[in-house]
């Protein structure tokens, strides 16, 4: 009876690997979208839930005619008023990054096209930034691409939360600021730019230690391990990953070199499989990494088009989509790890540039070129067992003779973990650490996932049967399940009477 049960779960995992994208029926529906006059002709580059009140949304827009930048925005969204922002922050330069505080949830920080970082108070009635990093020795000198405060202390209660707001540039800095009286930063890390691959003489291998150059590297993105606020991620213009910690003189643990050319977009770490990562690029490709190995597990390429932006789905460690400029994709691992089980044009006015899931319902709000945030409900895909395996464990079997999950660390980088760090006060340094920045690009890059076709072009679900019977309902389920009080914001309601 085992053999039996064990056969036909190893049947069902090949199943996964052979099963039709078209079988999984997933689609799209839009419920509604936030535009109006002052947002149209920009284009969005960020978006972030408040981490206490999931009803309020802020977006960034910027605007570039020309190759000039003109002003920017930061506005704040709420369900119930798609139609005009409840708050609006006319911002000198374009906008380019936006995140919500946790421990105090009314400041917004705003990061610009020229550098700048702002923090503006949501709840407050006037539109000035309470703090900016203009008078700053130490601000940025190219633009802000990704900012986001980042908890120090996890296991606090919400009052006794500590966080710390960072930031990464086009100048080759990532940098840590500090809310006082003025707003202040300190370094993080340079990205230093490393020499690109050729083939050397016999004679000239003595130079291997020169690889690094002074000049820097734009940082494009970032990401801190969900379990490890030390640990972060960091991608630059020249298509590299650098593992990086905050502790110890030298942060730069090692570095994965698997995209080809252009920069890297996105970073994000699985929040449950959480030593797996998937990297976006201009190089048209989705890599899927794990923490110990220095080579991509899969790569996933649909369109060639440049990925703009990825997330993993908050419910389940099999599903992410992601945003090229045509159309959105979403994958599901466990039906097909060749093509995506959805692939759709979902904004007719322009290019999509940005993606984020809604944290309480099944909608995935996407943005685009023209300034508008659709908000579409996903619809058609799998239920997420209480029981599944980790994503490691189920792609060792799930993808025929692949070896490499089950060797991953021989060869690749250790990471620091959180007992190891506690067991010490002064961290260990690996043998590539002393010598310096470990170097992996000598090994080859395994293509484990390369689609074999063109996805199935999937058009936005439109029941023709009884469009106002079968779409409402959908939509009031879906407001219901978003909205919640936003008093908890620190906003009175006189001053974001809709919200309350």
């Amino acid at each position: 009876m085992r053999e039996k049960e064990e056969q036909q779960q190893e049947e069902a995992l090949s199943d996964a690997n052979e099963r039709p994208a078209e079988g999984a029926g997933a689609r799209l529906e839009q419920l509604w979208s936030y535009r109006c006059d002052l947002t149209s002709g920009h284009s969005v580059s960020s978006m972030a839930w408040n981490k206490v009140n999931p009803d309020l949304l802020a977006v960034g827009y910027r605007e570039f005619v020309s190759q000039d930048q003109k002003k920017g925005l930061a506005c704040c969204w709420s369900l119930k008023n798609p139609m005009w922002p409840e708050r609006v922050f006319r911002c000198e330069h374009g906008v380019t990054a936006v995140d919500f505080s946790l421990a105090r949830p009314n400041l917004l920080a705003v990061g610009m096209a020229n550098g700048c970082v702002a923090i503006y108070d949501v709840g407050s009635r006037s539109d000035a930034a309470l703090l900016d990093s203009s008078a700053s020795l130490n601000k940025h000198k190219g633009p802000v691409w990704q900012l986001r405060w980042v908890e120090q202390d996890r296991g606090a209660t919400a009052g006794d939360k500590k966080e710390r707001l960072v930031c990464i540039s086009g100048d080759g800095r990532m940098t840590q600021w500090f809310i006082q009286q003025r707003l202040d930063c300190s370094d993080v890390m340079k990205i230093k730019r490393t020499e690109s691959e050729k083939k050397k003489l016999p004679g000239e291998r003595e130079r291997k230690s020169e690889a690094p150059i002074s000049q820097q590297a734009a940082g494009m993105c970032f990401d801190f391990h969900p379990e490890d606020p030390d640990i972060f991620l960091a991608g630059t213009e020249e298509g590299h990953i650098h593992c990086c910690s905050c502790l110890g003189k030298e942060p730069i643990l090692g570095t994965y070199r698997g995209h080809k050319q252009g920069p890297v977009y996105k970073v994000s770490w699985n929040p449950s499989s959480t030593e797996m990562f998937l990297s976006c690029s201009a190089d048209w490709s989705i890599l899927l990494w794990h923490q110990d190995s220095h080579t991509p597990l899969l790569t996933f390429t649909s369109v060639p088009a440049s990925v703009h932006d990825i997330k993993w789905a908050p419910k389940s460690a099999f599903i992410f989509a992601a945003v090229n400029e045509r159309r959105v994709e979403i994958w599901d691992l466990t039906v097909s790890i060749f093509n995506p089980v959805l692939s759709c044009a979902a904004s007719p006015e322009g290019n999509l540039s940005s993606l984020l899931f809604a944290r309480n319902a099944e909608c995935l709000l996407l943005g685009d070129s023209g300034g508008q945030v659709g908000v579409w409900q996903l619809q058609g895909l799998a239920v997420p067992s209480t029981d599944q395996v980790r994503l490691g464990s189920f792609l060792s079997r799930a993808i025929p003779g692949n070896t490499q999950l089950g060797n991953v660390g021989m060869g690749g980088m250790a990471i620091p973990s959180a007992r190891t760090k506690g067991e010490s006060e002064n961290p260990q340094h690996s043998p590539q650490q002393d010598e310096g920045e470990a170097d992996f690009s000598s090994h080859p890059e395994p293509r484990l996932g390369i689609h074999s076709e063109e996805p199935r072009d999937v058009k936005p679900e439109r029941d023709s049967r009884n469009a106002s019977e079968v779409s409402a309902p959908s939509k009031r389920e879906a407001a219901d399940l978003l909205a919640t009080s936003c008093c908890n914001v620190g906003c009175s309601r006189r001053e974001i009477s809709s919200l309350c």
